[in-house]
């Protein structure tokens, strides 16, 4: 068995993590980083049952602050304020297992999931194929509907293929540019926080050719959009 390479964190965790209701499981981008090798910045956490509760406790026993986020969908989040770490904790979106709530996620790469007492690479958990999806380095969505679900999952396409200099699956180009449709629909910050994170990448200018390329820079960013035709 390969161990993942992620922060101490998750081990000093994990009895906690085992005596829960349900399974706890690390997901998403967290997966994904250690997969790659690259730093994990935050990591989330997901079970069937009282997030929240499980939150609290984890908060207790670092002796760190924990916030309820939404108390109906069950997300809280411990902030480690010593180094700035988020733990977020969610129950299962989707009908309430795991396999509904990665196959809700927006790209294969992101739809990953390892138990929490189990961190190492032969345990990952892929529904959607984002592990060959890693390899082959390519940008997916996990459903033909994953970002007209939420449009600025469009924008997230792009930085995501520029931060790992990714390649984007034709279909998942296509679906991009309908939801970019959408994005006036959205809202203003999640947009611009978007554009904030991709354009601060060294590879900023990358960010905007990739922007181009795929449709999306007249939408948000029409004044360059039009510069570059003149």
């Amino acid at each position: 068995m390969s161990a993942l390479t992620l922060p101490p964190i998750c081990k000093k965790l994990a009895p906690i993590m085992a005596a829960h209701k349900t399974p706890v499981y690390l997901v998403g981008g967290a997966v994904r980083d250690a997969v790659l090798g690259t730093p994990v910045a935050d990591l989330d956490f997901g079970t069937a049952e009282d997030a929240i509760k499980l939150a609290f406790q984890v908060g207790d026993s670092l002796h760190m602050p924990t916030y309820v986020l939404d108390r109906e969908r069950d997300i809280a989040r411990v902030v480690m304020e010593e180094d700035g770490m988020v733990l977020d904790f969610a129950g299962f979106r989707g009908d309430g297992t795991l396999e509904s709530d990665l196959k809700a996620r927006d790209f294969t790469m992101n739809a990953l999931a390892v138990p929490a007492h189990d961190l190492t690479q032969t345990a990952i958990i892929d529904p959607s194929s984002g592990m060959a999806d890693l390899a082959s380095k390519i940008v997916r969505q996990t459903s033909t509907s994953a970002l007209t679900d939420d449009p600025v999952r469009a924008l997230r396409m792009v930085r995501m293929a520029v931060k790992f200099g990714f390649e984007i699956e034709p279909k998942t180009v296509a679906s991009a540019k309908t939801a970019g449709e959408m994005l006036n629909q959205t809202s203003i910050e999640r947009v611009r926080d978007e554009l904030t994170k991709m354009l601060g990448f060294e590879t900023g200018a990358d960010a905007l050719a990739k922007l181009e390329s795929v449709g999306l820079l007249p939408v948000v960013l029409p004044e360059l959009a039009e510069e570059a035709l003149v």
